[in-house]
């Protein structure tokens, strides 16, 4: 294991990445409202309601895309090169939404950004639990949601009073940076060890098992819970509240986030991994369970539609 010092610095590398997470996935809320603008919007013409919603839904087709396109070569050539080849996919996105001149280019740069993120995430997850000591694993973990809220915060602060051109070159910086602070961190030890097992069948085979229980894990995470409760969000609250409510969601939601990240470091050693994974299988069935008892279907309703369901 390396030294903390070495541990600190390669995670606040892996920091950037979920920074880029976080500030594209905010890309939306302030950019959708320059391409309604006819005096700031790049495309011949103005884009409809739901063409609007394909820009911001596509990011996460792209998304359930990217843990698979490089995944399984993250067991073969490592996780660094992982994380360089989706930073070089991110700055392709960027530079083909800021040269976008039409829908098709923007749809393609938000899929192919979507890809470079789902790659992050996952590959993220896998590298700060394989070079971060036992003791400090949690609180590292916890930090991706942090610094993925700070990506966040960052686009909200400056989307707003930029053009819709600065907010891909800010990106393309953001991802520059990232790049270079990946050219100065180790591969994991986790890595080396399999590298050096690679001819035991029996431990390829084993190898893959986290890594496949990652994509299945995301995959399902982007097809469910990961999307619907921010659609529901913006739905849910009437006009006068609808900021302050998602806000405060999204706080409990992060909130509640840091609490499990953090926590499960504490309960593996106090429990165990079964009682562990049980635990957080159960609030997975409990959630279900309260999705499909109380939360209203919204598909094909109005926002007023919606307001006058809930308050019935």
């Amino acid at each position: 294991m390396f030294h903390l010092s070495k541990q600190l610095f390669s995670v606040l590398c892996a920091y950037q990445g979920s920074i880029l997470i976080g500030y594209t996935m905010g890309w939306t809320a302030p950019i959708i409202p320059k391409l309604q603008d006819p005096e700031q919007t790049p495309l011949p013409d103005i884009p409809t309601d739901g063409q609007i919603s394909w820009i911001g839904s596509l990011l996460y087709i792209g998304c359930i895309i990217g843990p698979y396109s490089l995944g399984p070569l993250s067991n073969v050539k490592g996780r660094k090169p992982c994380f360089l080849i989706s930073g070089c996919i991110i700055i392709v996105s960027f530079i083909l939404l800021g040269a976008a001149q039409n829908l098709a280019m923007i749809y393609a740069g938000r899929v192919l950004i979507g890809v470079g993120l789902g790659i992050i995430s996952v590959i993220n997850v896998v590298y700060i639990g394989e070079v971060a000591s036992t003791n400090i694993r949690g609180i590292l973990l916890s930090g991706t949601g942090i610094f993925s809220t700070l990506g966040t915060l960052i686009m909200y602060a400056i989307g707003p009073y930029v053009s819709y051109v600065m907010s891909t070159v800010i990106g393309i910086a953001l991802t520059l940076l990232y790049l270079i602070g990946l050219y100065f961190i180790p591969e994991t030890p986790l890595f080396n060890v399999m590298k050096d097992v690679a001819h035991n069948p029996i431990a390829d085979k084993l190898g893959w098992l986290p890594l496949l229980s990652l994509v299945v894990f995301f995959l399902s995470y982007d097809l469910g819970f990961g999307i619907i409760p921010s659609a529901l969000t913006g739905e849910m609250f009437e006009p006068n509240v609808r900021s302050l409510g998602s806000a405060v969601t999204s706080t409990v939601a992060w909130s509640i986030g840091f609490g499990v990240s953090t926590g499960f470091g504490y309960m593996l050693s106090a429990w165990g991994g079964h009682v562990t994974f049980w635990v957080y299988s159960g609030a997975c069935a409990f959630a279900t369970l309260f999705s499909v008892l109380f939360v209203p279907e919204t598909r094909g309703k109005s926002l007023l539609e919606i307001q006058t369901m809930l308050n019935m």
